[in-house]
C-alpha cells in the first residue's frame, strides 16, 4: 500500500471538507474532499505555517491517520477537524485558543493529547468517545469543561483539572 501525507498549506482558514453523516453508525461517516479517494493511504498530516484554522472536517474519517504536525500560526481546531480519524496522539501548540464541537469526537485510537497552555475554549463533545484516552492534563487557562466534552471516554483514569476552573457541564465526563 502506498503511504501519503496530507499537507494543508496557505494562509488563514483551511478549506473545509464535507462529511456525509451516518446516523446509524456515526463512526462510519464519509469524508467528501478532493483527496478523499486517497483517504485509506493517508497516515500523516502536516498543517503548514500560515494556516490559522484547520477547516471543517479536514482530517475527518481518515482511518489510517496516525500523526499530525501543527504550526505555531494555528489558533483554532475547527468543527469535526479530526472526527473519526485514526489519530493516536496530538500536540497542540500554545497558539491554539479554541477547540470546536466534535473536533476529535470518535477518535477511538487517540491515546495522548498535549493541550495548548493558552487554550480558553473547548466546545461540546470535542473529545467524546475517545475510548483509548487514559489521562488528560487540562491547562490552567481553561475555565469551563462543557457538556459531553469527554463523554464516553471509557478508559479515562486520570484528569488534571485547571486551577481556575469555574464550570463543569453536564455529562462532561459522562458515560450515558
Amino acid at each position: 500500500l502506498p503511504i501519503y501525507t496530507l499537507v494543508i498549506s496557505g494562509t488563514g482558514q483551511a478549506a473545509s471538507a464535507e462529511i456525509i453523516f451516518n446516523q446509524e453508525n456515526p463512526a462510519n461517516s464519509t469524508l467528501v474532499a478532493p483527496y478523499a479517494k486517497y483517504s485509506q493511504y493517508i497516515t500523516k498530516g502536516v498543517v503548514e505555517n500560515g494556516v490559522t484554522d484547520t477547516g471543517y472536517g479536514t482530517f475527518a474519517f481518515l482511518k489510517n491517520l496516525k500523526t499530525v504536525s501543527l504550526p505555531s500560526s494555528l489558533t483554532e481546531i475547527t468543527y469535526s477537524a479530526f472526527e473519526g480519524s485514526g489519530i493516536e496522539e496530538i500536540y497542540l501548540p500554545d497558539s491554539i485558543t479554541t477547540i470546536r464541537n466534535n473536533a476529535f469526537c470518535f477518535c477511538s485510537n487517540l491515546k495522548k493529547i498535549r493541550f495548548s497552555n493558552n487554550l480558553n475554549l473547548i466546545e461540546n463533545y470535542a473529545f467524546g468517545r475517545c475510548t483509548s484516552l487514559e489521562e488528560i492534563e487540562l491547562p490552567d487557562s481553561l475555565k469551563e469543561i462543557p457538556s459531553g466534552c469527554f463523554d464516553f471516554c471509557s478508559n479515562l483514569k486520570r484528569v488534571k483539572l485547571p486551577r481556575y476552573l469555574e464550570t463543569i457541564g453536564s455529562s462532561a465526563f459522562g458515560m450515558n
